[in-house]
């Protein structure tokens, strides 16, 4: 869907009296490097990397197909041929997972890709009317923010389930619960809309990732959330307990196992075997609470209080110390492949590879200092 043009922001500003509206993307820029913030959102520098990440890539390529097929421009048989030319496109313009080794690289996408890949082999829609990109505004104290939601449906329960499209490795424990931040503000979008928040739902659904549920020995159903190019080696276990259980022989089982696990596929297991096992997307959903909603609204509050802070302070010196960030190892995968800015223009990456080289140096320096003792 097309987004809202400036005339159409302009009056939002108007009608809230305000002279900025803020993204999801712009607060987290902050959050996430103040002074890559400073860069791209007041200085406005050009950026000089190719900061387009193969990640990003991807993914928009993947909610674009989404977007086309529930839209009806695109036919379930060409979801699977859209991915494959965008994955040409990358390939031709050398775009890579790991720009500082090419054999993670080449592991990387063999896992990302076929992952990808049978996700759009074994598609499953939402059997439900959705709206897709849907713009909504959110007020959060002064502050505006505009958003546009991947994916909202209605159940026939009168919940209503807000769906962003994930092409990342599956969220679990504090990553879900910092990542569910956009979703939860999202969910306040829907709340000031009128929807009580008892009736919402918020979530994700891992493309890389399938479902698979399978009934246990004692009777129980167990589900799993399996990372798709490996899915049937990851439920080996479970299969060859209900062959066994069935009573084929040893080395049908294994014939059976080995066929499944090459074409990843339970297509080739017994019937009788195959009935107990189920699989679907990858959904992850969350019951938000007026808690998780709170805490967002008072976090982005106090950041973007400090953020207007600085930013007078600036106008008045051009001071740029004051949006350093300390970057650690722990950033350095983001500066190393994602940022748009090398060294030569983000001085806070500078002084962090420089330390590395400097102690580097000292290394070698008592290296050599060793080897003078050798006679």
């Amino acid at each position: 869907m097309g987004r809202k043009s400036n005339e159409y922001l302009n009056k939002i500003k108007e009608k809230y009296n305000v002279d900025m509206i803020y993204s999801w993307s712009r607060y987290k820029k902050y959050k996430d490097s103040m002074y890559e913030y400073l860069l791209k959102y007041i200085e406005k520098v050009t950026p000089d990397r190719n900061g387009t990440s193969i990640y990003g890539v991807s993914g928009s390529t993947c909610h674009d197909l989404l977007e086309k097929f529930y839209l009806q421009e695109l036919e379930y048989k060409d979801l699977i041929l859209g991915y494959e030319e965008s994955l040409f496109n990358m390939d031709m313009a050398g775009m890579k997972y790991d720009r500082m080794d090419e054999d993670k690289n080449n592991v990387i996408a063999d896992k990302y890709e076929n992952s990808i890949r049978h996700y759009f082999n074994n598609f499953i829609p939402i059997d439900r009317k959705v709206a897709l990109e849907k713009f909504v505004t959110i007020k959060v104290g002064k502050y505006i923010f505009q958003g546009y939601i991947d994916c909202v449906f209605k159940e026939e329960d009168g919940v209503y389930y807000i769906l962003d499209f994930k092409t990342s490795s599956i969220y679990t424990g504090a990553k879900l619960q910092n990542e569910l931040r956009q979703l939860f503000l999202y969910t306040e979008a829907l709340v000031q809309l009128g929807i009580p928040l008892e009736n919402i739902r918020c979530g994700y659904d891992f493309l890389k990732y399938v479902n698979v549920a399978y009934e246990q020995k004692n009777g129980k159903l167990k589900n799993r959330n399996v990372i798709r190019r490996d899915f049937v080696q990851e439920v080996s276990v479970p299969i060859k307990m209900w062959l066994n259980h069935f009573k084929y022989e040893d080395d049908k089982i294994e014939e059976f196992l080995i066929k499944a696990v090459e074409n990843n596929s339970l297509d080739s297991l017994p019937e009788e075997v195959k009935a107990k096992f189920k699989t679907s997307n990858a959904y992850v959903w969350i019951k938000p609470e007026q808690e998780d909603l709170d805490d967002l609204k008072r976090n982005i509050i106090d950041k973007l209080d400090e953020l207007n802070e600085k930013l007078l302070e600036y106008n008045e010196t051009k001071d740029d110390k004051l949006f350093y960030d300390i970057v650690t190892d722990k950033d350095s995968y983001y500066y190393y492949n994602l940022s748009e800015y090398s060294r030569k223009i983000n001085p806070c990456w500078n002084i962090f590879l420089e330390n590395i080289e400097l102690f580097k140096e000292d290394l070698d320096s008592d290296k050599n200092s060793d080897e003078d003792f050798i006679f």
